[in-house]
């Protein structure tokens, strides 16, 4: 799947078949670590508002513009597979 306004064809395998947006569930996990391991308020603060802006938010809206692109095929795709991460998804991730 293409973000950022490039077209592309619509991608529901591999990592996508787990969640809709993994640059944002890969993301995440990095960027609390980088949190952590400095030890940084500055730097916690902007990493706690990076992934809310960013890594939440970006997501619902990019939404419309992926609806639009690919219509009924990405509302398929939407109510099969988590927008993040469902417990069903990561035990699904896990035995594989």
């Amino acid at each position: 799947m293409e973000s950022s306004g490039r077209e592309g064809e619509l991608r529901t395998d591999g990592i996508y078949g787990y969640t809709r947006n993994p640059q944002s569930v890969g993301f995440i996990p990095f960027v609390v670590g980088t949190i952590i391991a400095t030890n940084s308020r500055k730097l916690a603060i902007h990493g706690i508002l990076t992934i809310i802006i960013i890594y939440v938010l970006f997501p619902f809206a990019e939404e419309p513009w992926l609806r639009e692109q690919y219509g009924e095929t990405y509302d398929e795709f939407c109510e099969q597979t988590p927008r993040f991460f469902s417990l069903e998804s990561l035990k699904e991730l896990l035995r594989s």
